[in-house]
């Protein structure tokens, strides 16, 4: 017995549409600058106006409680969030090291940048990624510390 091909209904509401929200957040010492974009099918809008936070430079909780509250002011839940920083406080490396365990490549990558994160005052994260893989097993690295 064959089953009909029976096309799905184009209908154009929630339960077969999905809406996309994403958050953008550029950070200075001084501000955040946040915009809400949402995403619907196929067209993109700005559904909260742009705007910016002053937020004190030297109380990391009271900035995070001031865009908290803005938000919740605001009505923003968003499924996706950016962060910009500026590029003075961002640090790129490019480092090669041979290829070797997840965990061996990980202190192995630490130690490579050591002396660069007792350089940066304040607390300082890093990531990194492989880049590619030349002959010889020797992978490219391109480490970022903020």
């Amino acid at each position: 017995m064959k089953l009909l091909d029976i096309p799905k209904p184009a209908l154009n509401i929630g339960l077969f549409t999905r809406k996309k929200i994403s958050l953008g957040i550029q950070y200075s010492e001084q501000f955040l600058k946040l915009s809400y974009l949402e995403k619907k099918g196929q067209d993109f809008t700005l559904p909260v106006m742009p705007f910016q936070i002053t937020i004190p430079s030297t109380d990391i909780e009271e900035a995070g409680y001031l865009l908290k509250e803005e938000m919740e002011k605001r009505e923003i839940k968003a499924s996706s969030v950016v962060v910009g920083l500026p590029l003075n406080s961002v640090l790129f490396r490019t480092i090669q090291l041979p290829k070797v365990e997840k965990k061996e490549l990980e202190d192995a990558i630490e130690y490579n940048i050591r002396e660069d994160l007792k350089s940066i005052k304040g607390s300082t994260i890093y990531d990194y990624s492989v880049l590619s893989e030349d002959e010889g097993n020797i992978l490219n690295i391109l480490v970022v510390i903020a």
